[in-house]
């Protein structure tokens, strides 16, 4: 059913998912500056963001689950700060925020393709 009340939701889980990845990315790269700018920190305890997927229980005539984002948790560490680890953090964080780019670009392109057919 292009462009029906289906569709709209559709886009709207696709937005939800990409706006808290982006978020969720956002926090962690901020996580690692804050890490690395304490490295040196006497006391000073890591911080990691772990992040879980979040679905959504549809009505009982539609029983399957829809995305509806992602949930992130900041967690302190045990551990000392190690740069490697941070640095590795920080290339996942760019390769996980380009992926929700990525999804925000193509849900834009869907909704115009569907403002079209509607047309």
């Amino acid at each position: 059913m292009v462009g029906g009340k289906g569709n709209g939701m559709a886009i709207t889980q696709i937005l939800s998912t990409a706006v808290s990845g982006l978020t969720t990315n956002a926090a962690r790269v901020g996580a690692v500056a804050e890490n690395v700018v304490n490295v040196n920190t006497p006391g000073y305890k890591s911080k990691d963001i772990r992040s879980s997927s979040v679905a959504t229980k549809q009505p009982p005539e539609n029983p399957v689950y829809a995305p509806a984002g992602i949930r992130s948790v900041v967690i302190e560490e045990d551990a000392p700060t190690e740069l490697a680890t941070q640095f590795t953090r920080l290339i996942q964080s760019r390769a996980a925020f380009s992926a929700s780019a990525e999804l925000l670009r193509t849900a834009d392109e869907l909704q115009k393709e569907t403002v079209n057919l509607k047309a």
